[in-house]
């Protein structure tokens, strides 16, 4: 149930207070399958204290959001997060944000496996849209960077959101369009800056720099 919930809650499936009430009502229910275990364990009483807390933290918040960014964060004492290897970031906007894609590959050149459709395909290849989209459909996360109207990145934040593969969906921008319902519907997570968006990812996923994933 709470692996369930972690992941629904990482890819923004939580859905209503229905939901939130449900999930509490799973983990008090798991917590007291601990409780039936030996209570003078040390690791039990950890587990217990660590349950106790995210009901509480859950039965206080006052949005759907909170209750999402508690249950993606939650790990039990021992718990260790899956290192991802090589993840694959498609790097979403206009063709002319060139600052954006360089000052990526830069600072995060060494950890993420950076796909950029400008650099990779020709914008003149007739079968760029489906080259593009194949590359969605291998990435794991896609990055939209959104400081104007552009039909191509909103496509492809469209595209990305119908797939039945739950890649995550982050957006780069500014208030003016986090306010747009449509683009809100279609995001998992909205950030200001580019480090703000990047950091996240690293810590989130608990990336390695590429040449530490490497097999020997």
């Amino acid at each position: 149930m709470l692996n369930r919930s972690k992941q629904a809650a990482r890819y923004g499936h939580i859905w209503t207070w229905s939901d939130h009430n449900k999930i509490i009502a799973g983990i008090e229910e798991m917590k007291l399958q601990y409780k039936q275990h030996d209570i003078n364990n040390a690791h039990l009483k950890e587990v217990i204290l660590a349950y106790e807390s995210l009901i509480g933290k859950i039965q206080e918040s006052k949005s759907i959001t909170s209750v999402r960014t508690l249950l993606k964060d939650f790990y039990l004492p021992g718990d260790k997060k899956e290192v991802r290897k090589n993840l694959k970031i498609y790097l979403s906007g206009s063709a002319d944000e060139v600052d954006y894609r360089k000052s990526v590959k830069i600072a995060y050149g060494k950890y993420l496996n950076l796909f950029d459709p400008i650099e990779m395909n020709k914008q003149s290849d007739p079968d760029l849209v489906n080259k593009d989209k194949q590359a969605i459909d291998d990435c794991d996360i896609l990055v939209a960077y959104i400081r104007k109207f552009t039909c191509g990145t909103i496509m492809e934040i469209q595209y990305t959101y119908n797939l039945d593969k739950d890649i995550p969906i982050y957006v780069i921008t500014s208030d003016r369009f986090i306010k747009d319902i449509w683009l809100s519907h279609h995001t998992n997570r909205f950030f200001s800056s580019i480090r703000s968006c990047f950091d996240f990812i690293l810590d989130d996923f608990k990336v390695l720099p590429i040449e530490d994933n490497k097999e020997k």
